[in-house]
């Protein structure tokens, strides 16, 4: 099972990814934040973080070289809530 570790800005790891799990992650340092995953490459999605709001991205792999490509999507709302609760 491939995974990676979510980070957010400069490094900071704020949770892991594999298939089929999930992870929630809360802050109260709004603003402009890039998250991202690495691997044999990097991907990343950026996210104006606001009070009170709730943001969804979705992880997953995609074929790589020698080890998967991570790919980070954020997701409207109404559809990340739905997912997130349909998974252990």
């Amino acid at each position: 099972m491939i995974g990676y570790k979510i980070r957010m800005d400069n490094d900071s790891i704020i949770g892991r990814v594999r298939n089929g799990e999930k992870f929630a992650f809360k802050t109260s340092n709004f603003g402009n934040h890039t998250f991202w995953g690495i691997t044999e490459a990097r991907d990343s999605v950026e996210i104006n973080v606001q009070k009170g709001e709730e943001y969804f991205v979705r992880c997953a792999i995609t074929i790589g070289i020698a080890v998967g490509r991570p790919e980070l999507n954020l997701t409207p709302n109404h559809i990340g809530a739905e997912e997130f609760e349909a998974m252990k």
